[in-house]
């Protein structure tokens, strides 16, 4: 009977540690966008403190398989949020909070990625406060098919033989 006790602390534990819940929700206006190689994504949405009491926004980090850091601009974020949320129920409203630039060339398909809030109870406290998961599509470009040369080249030689044929009408 010892060992079934035993065998419980485990569980309780993982039970608990999926009930935390964070103190900052993320919803994301639409967390799929789609875009090209060259392409600008612009991620927004709205912030809103879980808390009881005032939740500081210090950081923010990212994970998008497949890109370079370097393709994630973040500042949006730093313009747009504010110090602080104020708590229960303090929300930034719609803003943008991240842009995306898909580098050229890139490989078509959905790209997975992570957004994670930084912050806690002062302006020092770097845990994670909220996280939202985000998809970015890369499509290549419609291509505009060019007409064929042997249509243009026939239609080239229609419209000169058109042209001689009308010289030839008005000498007589």
């Amino acid at each position: 009977m010892k060992h079934y006790h035993l065998a419980l602390i485990p569980l309780i534990g993982l039970v608990c540690a999926t009930a935390k819940a964070d103190l900052l929700t993320i919803v994301l206006d639409s967390p799929t966008l789609s875009g090209s190689p060259g392409g600008v994504l612009e991620f927004s949405g709205t912030l809103t403190n879980t808390a009881s009491s005032n939740l500081y926004l210090n950081a923010d980090n990212f994970n998008l398989a497949g890109f370079e850091p370097s393709a994630i601009n973040d500042s949006p974020f730093f313009t747009n949020a504010p110090l602080f949320l104020g708590g229960p129920d303090g929300s930034t409203g719609d803003i943008g909070l991240f842009n995306i630039t898909i580098p050229v060339p890139f490989v078509t398909g959905n790209y997975g990625g992570a957004l994670q809030v930084l912050g806690g109870v002062d302006v020092n406290a770097q845990d994670v406060v909220g996280s939202a998961d985000f998809t970015v599509q890369v499509q290549q470009p419609a291509v505009v098919p060019e007409p064929a040369s042997f249509v243009t080249l026939s239609l080239a030689l229609l419209l000169l033989v058109l042209t001689l044929h009308a010289r030839r009408a008005v000498r007589w």
